[in-house]
């Protein structure tokens, strides 16, 4: 077993102890046998520290029996939380929003605006956060559970993250005010109740697009022709926009050689987001692609030699995590970027075997329109100041975004395929 951090915490209500390491390099080598997925994997997690979001600490928490035998493992991301700098596109001042919205025909919506600037603007603290704010979906802990009942795993959790604040004030001068439980999904939902009961709020963020990949389909040609015949003929149409685009999977070299171009192409779309939790390190692909060589996957698009878009993806067992994209706004409409990035994931997905692709938030309506459906995500928040803590839920209705979009449904109905059928 590695030296922790400091010492070893017991936990007697269960008979087990737990410690609490800086780094993934103290971590036991018993912990990628545990953890279940690629997305909490040693490699992958290193990959983060050795290039880490701007702000970010890492913790890792290690659970024991009483014969010292791992049996679970947390992740916990440490970040200075400005909702002011985290809100997008606010380049305005509120006298001049309030002047342009008595203007407008939505003055009440002009008031909300503005008090949704205020509110964010006192929303500022270190958040320690079990779960990943790089991914979407379940990526915040694991545990043996013939060892470990699902109704004790979040009473555990909840020891080691007021642990881990005393060692982060103590050893780093870091003071978290807000826990942070991220993200469940419906199932798991139902054993979160403790966390209500220890005055967490329960909130959620904008849905998980996932695209569930039919046995049927073995190739492109399969899912195209389940797509109903409008969505086909916009894919085609994608398609030869694209033609004149070159494609390859970056390599670690080339990774270096474009850095400053992939990194400016992440960071415009990024500063063009509603809401952004984190600023990646310039050297966060690289990182990622030294320690997970097969499983990290860069592509980047070329025009005439140019690189003007690229989208990254981990293999994560039998899922295909679509992870962080960038491309030039210029490009995009003219030769349909983003619409073929979509598409060449889920051609990336069924050459790789995969059985749904993690397409995470944001553009839910183009992600529908590709087959993908949204599954709510499910937060856990509490500030350590109960009477703060009162306000969260109020506070949380401002600041988060929110996104109208119209679901779709690509694919053809039983009667639709029947009538194919009958025609060839």
């Amino acid at each position: 077993m590695p030296e922790p951090t400091k010492g070893l915490f017991q936990y007697p209500k269960l008979n087990l102890s737990y410690s609490l390491h800086h780094s993934i390099s103290q971590v036991s080598a018993e912990w990628d046998k545990l953890a279940p997925s690629q997305t909490l994997s040693t490699a992958l997690l290193k990959g983060i520290e050795n290039a880490p979001p701007v702000g970010m600490h890492f913790l890792y928490g290690q659970f024991y029996d009483t014969s010292h035998r791992l049996i679970g493992g947390a992740y916990f991301q440490v970040n200075y939380f400005s909702a002011r700098s985290s809100l997008k596109n606010q380049k305005k001042s509120p006298d001049a929003e309030l002047a342009e919205r008595l203007d407008s025909p939505c003055f009440f919506q002009g008031i909300h605006d503005l008090v949704k600037k205020y509110v964010s603007r006192k929303a500022e603290f270190y958040t320690l956060t079990c779960g990943n704010l790089l991914l979407t979906g379940e990526h915040g802990y694991f545990f043996d559970r013939s060892l470990v009942a699902e109704s004790a795993v979040f009473d555990l959790l909840s020891a080691a993250m007021k642990q881990a604040r005393k060692i982060l004030e103590k050893e780093r001068g870091i003071k978290c005010q807000m826990y942070l439980f991220k993200e469940f999904y419906e199932g798991t939902k139902k054993n979160t109740a403790k966390l209500l009961e220890n005055s967490y709020h329960e909130f959620c963020a904008q849905p998980n697009m996932v695209m569930n990949l039919q046995p049927n389909w073995r190739c492109m040609e399969d899912y195209l022709s389940d797509l109903q015949s409008k969505y086909r003929v916009r894919a085609k149409s994608a398609f030869k926009k694209g033609a004149v685009l070159q494609t390859r999977i970056l390599s670690l070299e080339e990774l270096t050689d474009y850095q400053e171009q992939i990194y400016a192409l992440y960071e415009g779309i990024s500063e063009k987001a509603g809401f952004n939790a984190v600023e990646l390190h310039k050297y966060y692909f690289g990182a990622l692609k030294t320690e997970l060589p097969n499983d990290f996957t860069v592509h980047g698009y070329f025009l005439n030699n140019d690189l003007v878009a690229f989208r990254s993806s981990i293999l994560n067992k039998s899922q295909l995590e679509a992870h962080f994209v960038g491309y030039s706004p210029i490009h995009n409409h003219p030769h349909q970027l983003y619409l073929n990035m979509l598409f060449d994931y889920i051609e990336e997905g069924l050459d790789k075997g995969c059985q749904r692709i993690i397409f995470a938030r944001t553009a839910l309506e183009i992600k529908s329109s590709v087959g993908a459906e949204a599954y709510e995500m499910y937060c856990y928040v509490r500030h350590k100041r109960s009477l703060i803590n009162q306000l969260i839920s109020k506070a949380l209705d401002y600041i988060l975004p929110k996104e109208e979009w119209q679901p779709r449904s690509p694919f053809k109905t039983a009667k639709e395929e029947m009538s194919a059928v009958e025609k060839a």
